[in-house]
């Protein structure tokens, strides 16, 4: 399998958990981000500048429970 850039997310019904690692595990940023449009942008862009950093595609991880990964879950 090709190395990705490795994005996990642990889904909150306030607030959810990211990180993001090197294909070997090693972690780049860990942050929380709220429920909020301008906080999925930003974690979008975060992502996305990792990407440009490392030239990796993405692979992303998501755990969701009852609904709370909505809207995220379509923007990523």
């Amino acid at each position: 399998m090709e190395p990705h850039l490795c994005v996990g997310i642990d889904v909150g019904c306030k607030a959810h958990r990211i990180g993001i690692a090197t294909p070997d595990g090693s972690i780049l940023e860990e942050f929380d981000i709220s429920h909020t449009d301008a906080l999925f942008q930003d974690f979008i862009r975060r992502v996305e500048t990792r990407e440009q950093q490392l030239a990796l595609p993405i692979a992303v991880a998501m755990e969701g429970y009852n609904g709370y990964a909505r809207p995220l879950d379509r923007l990523v």
